[in-house]
């Protein structure tokens, strides 16, 4: 039932999760992809299904700062390591203090920006620096595992809309 569901996510029964769990309402939803990284230069650095893009969490206003986030996070954090996921990436707007301290506190962490991989991938998104009215964002990322695989690029001048690629089979094949 879903008053299980979240015991059973929770692990705890304080108080927070007992009044979550006393109510018959949706308190929040937490949605995720991969397709985000599909022709970016960290997808394609990545083995397939070793990564995850988190595209929205979203928690009712009358449960904010009940716990609704942390919850739906830790659910998050199980579905992603039963499906043997190795890092699970988000991005949050800079100036929403709330959201950035949740995930901060769930163990997220800020990526460089200047970093090219992660610069191209946020463009990719449309979520650079001014792109959306103004807005930044920040790139998160949270590691399941103590390692994560990475693969080469290629050579230096590879960019991930090259049209050197010509497929994948779960791992990429480029031209010499």
């Amino acid at each position: 039932s879903h008053h299980e569901g979240v015991k059973s996510i929770s692990g705890q029964s304080n108080s927070r999760a007992k009044y979550l769990e006393t109510r018959n309402w949706i308190v929040g939803s937490i949605e995720c992809s991969t397709h985000e990284f599909h022709n970016s230069a960290l997808g394609m650095r990545r083995p397939a299904g070793s990564i995850l893009y988190i595209t929205e969490v979203a928690v009712s206003p009358r449960t904010r700062r009940s716990g609704a986030g942390e919850l739906l996070l830790k659910g998050m954090d199980i579905l992603a390591k039963r499906r043997r996921v190795e890092t699970l990436y988000l991005h949050v707007d800079v100036t929403n203090h709330a959201a950035c301290c949740l995930y901060k506190k769930a163990g997220y962490k800020i990526l460089d920006s200047k970093n090219e991989i992660y610069s191209q991938f946020t463009t990719k998104l449309n979520l650079h620096d001014g792109a959306t009215r103004g807005r930044k964002h920040h790139l998160m990322h949270k590691k399941l595992t103590k390692t994560q695989t990475w693969y080469p690029l290629p050579n230096p001048d590879f960019s991930a809309s090259s049209s050197s690629v010509r497929g994948t089979l779960g791992f990429e094949v480029f031209d010499s």
